[in-house]
């Protein structure tokens, strides 16, 4: 029986990662494993890394990053995962190290694994893969001898994919679905000890395209693809609860719930006539339960179920048994001290037949109702008298309606004082809110002919807590409030006053006013970069007196701080009210950024804070460009580049990268490097290689963030050996008028072939310089007439068949001569009765 891990575990097994709440470099938690494959096969590399944030991928193959749109080549990414396929494999081009790289903005992670390609040497059989030689081909290899099939299912049944292998030693099996491992955390998901991949209860996301893989010490096989199709049922909705009948008491609370099936499921919603009840945005599925509250009239609501497969209804009558809303027009007069005359108006939603009312009056009305004295009024009379009262006193009254069934809804109450003379209660009071300062307010005078002096208008607001009273004369039923808070309550009550006093208070009424635009910026906003790409900004609300009304959000605005950008170039985050910080992510590296915020309320936006300027931090550095390289001669080379185009930061240095390689251009040694520990220095000079090598040569510049991007590899081949330096350089002043001096040297050391030639350079030090080229036999060489008083330097190299060696250099000074001339441009300058300023040039010869 072949080996089936179900530990796929550390290879397929997509289990979450779990990330520490502090922010860290990445880690390689699953390496990819060293793989052997034959050519024209299939092969892939699975690789996880941990760190906060979640890094991302990508992959490289010698040095090189990869690019995933080339047709062999398919990187697949999941959170904390990444899978290198390659299909066809070609052992030309693919046995090689290949590379997992993993980078978060903190750091790097890394990991090799090694493709072994057997090579295709041809068939025995043509198109038979089984018969195919392969150079070194290890018996035993992996085989697929059942391949999975194409499978359709039917959703929330069993899928069993098959897949059968042989191989020695016997090899394991796991699966792939669309190039990414199987989930076997999934409890549905099963690999049998067959091999076989059992799903239950198949959901449509387990439809994809499936592999299986087999895989033993001396290579892996994969299976044809198959796919798992997952069919979806489809019937006609139907109510498996539909909508009741209800009936209730007026001003009660009534849920109707509506439950509708179906494939697919049938989206629910309510209806009232012909209102919609149910926002279209957001119309649930299945189920939807109608919140009716403060019922006071009776109707029918229709609860609809739709679906691709057609709609259905179900109506539910609500039933309200007693009158749904208060007796109108509520008025009360003091008929003496101790007398009130009480009316009204039959209410406007009756719900059938009223019996009779009840009239409720209390001197305390903030006590509950059962407290009040009530009389019961039948016979469909609408006027009472109330008797016995306290004279002097302010009566609050309230009037009910009721039928056989119960009770309706109160009157809005009525105060009146059993006071003869004193006006009644204004009637009407309405507040009518005009602008955020300013509330108009509207009454009608009481129902008597007593002379009314002035109102008495009262009110205070839910902010400043202040009780103002304004009177109002000559008497004019409408008055407006001015210089008032914006977004504010205010509660509002009238009197009506005459020569014998002041009557009662209508009952409160309440304005708010409107909003405004906030009139002060958000305080204390500030930012700090949090990487090389994301800025978090912090900030406090505008004071609570300049707000003007309830903030609905922030607008946040942020541009590259740009010398000549407008404002309108920049970019608007729009933000919750109760948000005071914000991350702008998606930033450049190492760039300015304007920031500033504003508050809004439903009128409009408030001025933006004053401008702060936060910096981006450092990135790792793009790659160096315009790499050349020259050959100085058999053990040096000149290399020499332009900055990258995105130096994300500033440019510490650069390090040059060489290697010796082989005629495939692979590494045959370690790899060193040559720092410029400037930033500003372009080119570098590496000696000390060795004769006639390939040489290949990367450069990468960095910041304090670390290494940024190689540039890609450039190839070039020391010259051959060349001479060594010529021994025992002399320098002899022979003659000193005029001056001439012999060199004299000895054969270099190594030669490395045959010598041609010397070349003695001599000259000025600093200045041009001349050359001799002599025979190889001649070892000395003397110079003709020399300036007197001068420093001269000798260079003598060797050349062979190749090219000039390595010099040797020597200097020698000519003694000083008497000048040939007199001073030139002699001045005298009197500069006082004892003093002079002599100048002069110097000869033209010495």
């Amino acid at each position: 029986m072949m080996c089936i891990i179900n530990v796929l575990l550390t290879l397929v097994a997509i289990l979450p990662i779990c990330i520490q709440a502090n922010s860290g470099p990445p880690r390689i938690t699953q390496q990819p494993k060293n793989q052997k494959v034959a050519e024209d096969e299939t092969v892939s590399f699975f690789c996880k890394a941990s760190g906060n944030p979640a890094p991302s991928f990508h992959w490289e193959k010698g040095n090189r990053k990869i690019n995933p749109r080339r047709n062999r080549y398919i990187v697949e990414d999941s959170p904390h995962l990444t899978v290198l396929r390659i299909a066809p494999v070609k052992s030309k081009k693919d046995d090689a190290v290949f590379t997992c790289v993993a980078d978060n903005g903190l750091g790097e992670a890394r990991a090799n694994a090694t493709l072994e390609v057997f090579k295709k040497i041809g068939d025995t059989v043509g198109g038979n893969p089984w018969v195919v030689k392969y150079e070194d081909f290890p018996s035993g290899y992996p085989r697929i001898v059942v391949n999975p099939s194409l499978k359709s299912v039917e959703k929330g049944h069993n899928a069993l994919m098959k897949c059968e292998v042989e191989g020695n030693p016997e090899p394991t099996v796991y699966w792939l679905k669309d190039f990414l491992p199987v989930d076997m955390s999934d409890p549905r998901i099963t690999l049998l000890e067959s091999g076989y991949l059992q799903i239950k209860m198949s959901q449509e996301s387990d439809a994809g395209k499936y592999e299986c893989v087999a895989e033993n010490d001396v290579g892996v096989a994969y299976s044809y693809a198959a796919m798992l199709y997952v069919k979806v049922r489809r019937v006609p909705p139907h109510f498996s609860i539909a909508p009741e009948d209800t009936k209730v008491m007026p001003g009660a609370d009534v849920n109707l719930t509506c439950v509708a099936v179906g494939s697919p499921m049938p989206f629910v919603k309510w209806r009232q006539a012909a209102k919609e009840l149910t926002p279209e945005e957001d119309i649930p599925i299945g189920r939807n339960i109608l919140q009716l509250e403060n019922v006071r009239e009776s109707k029918n609501y229709t609860c609809v179920a739709s679906s691709d497969l057609g709609n259905i209804e179900s109506v539910a009558k609500v039933i309200v048994e007693a009158p749904g809303s208060a007796p109108r027009n509520v008025r009360a007069r003091a008929a003496s001290s101790t007398t009130i005359v009480v009316s009204w108006n039959q209410p406007e939603i009756p719900n059938g037949a009223i019996q009779g009312y009840k009239v409720f009056y209390s001197l305390t009305p903030e006590k509950p109702i059962f407290f009040w004295d009530s009389q019961e009024v039948t016979n469909n009379n609408q006027v009472t008298t109330i008797s016995n009262l306290k004279p002097n006193d302010t009566y609050t009254i309230t009037v009910l309606a009721f039928s056989s069934i119960g009770q309706g809804p109160m009157s809005h109450p009525v105060q009146v004082l059993t006071t003869q003379g004193v006006p009644f209660q204004p009637l009407n009071l309405k507040a009518d809110t005009i602008s955020p300062n300013e509330i108009v307010v509207m009454w009608d005078a009481p129902q008597e002919e007593e002379k009314i002096e002035s109102y008495q208008l009262y009110y205070n607001d839910s902010h400043m807590r202040q009780n103002i009273r304004i009177s109002i004369s000559p008497p004019d039923e409408k008055y407006k409030l001015i210089d008032l808070t914006p977004d504010t309550v205010y509660h509002i009550q009238v009197s009506a006053k005459s020569a014998r006093g002041e009557g009662p208070k209508t009952p409160t009424v309440q304005a708010k006013t409107r909003p405004y635009i906030p009139e002060a910026s958000p305080q204390a906003v500030s930012g700090r970069p949090l990487d090389a790409h994301q800025i978090a900004v912090n900030w406090k609300p505008p004071p609570p007196d300049k707000q003007n009304g309830r903030l609905e959000g922030y607008k946040l605005r942020y541009m590259k701080n740009i010398e000549g950008d407008i404002e309108t170039d920049g970019v608007e985050k729009i933000l919750d009210p109760n948000i005071e910080s914000y991350t702008i992510k998606g930033l450049d590296t190492w760039t300015e950024y304007k920031i500033q915020v504003r508050a809004y309320t439903k009128v409009g936006e408030g001025p933006l804070s004053p401008p702060i300027i936060v910096k981006t931090d450092e990135d790792v550095p793009g790659e160096p460009r315009k790499v050349k390289i020259e050959v100085i001669n058999s053990t040096a080379i000149y290399v020499e580049w332009r900055p990258p185009v995105n130096q994300n930061g500033i440019i510490r240095g650069y390090q040059v990268y060489y290697v010796e390689v082989n005629s495939d251009d692979e590494p045959i040694s370690s790899s060193p490097y040559y720092d410029t520990y400037d930033g500003n220095k372009h080119e570098a000079v590496i000696t000390g290689l060795n004769a006639d090598t390939r040489i290949m040569v990367q450069v990468a510049a960095y910041t304090r963030k670390g290494d940024g991007i190689r540039s890609r590899s450039k190839l070039i081949t020391t010259k051959g050996a060349v001479p060594t330096p010529p021994r025992n350089l002399h320098l002899d002043l022979i003659q000193e008028d005029p001056p001439r001096i012999k060199v004299t040297w000895q054969r270099p050391r190594d030669t490395h072939g045959n010598v041609e030639n010397y070349k003695v350079i001599w000259g000025r030090s600093g200045e041009r310089y001349e050359e001799k080229i002599l025979p190889a036999e001649k070892y000395s060489f003397v110079t003709y007439s020399l300036d007197k008083g001068t420093k001269y330097e000798f260079r003598v190299l060797a050349k062979n068949d190749v090219d000039y060696g390595e010099r040797a250099v020597a200097t020698l000074g000519t003694p000083d001569g008497a000048p040939a001339g007199a001073p030139q441009n002699f001045t005298a300058i009197g500069l006082s009765e004892t003093s002079v300023r002599l100048t002069c040039d110097l000869p033209f010869s010495f």
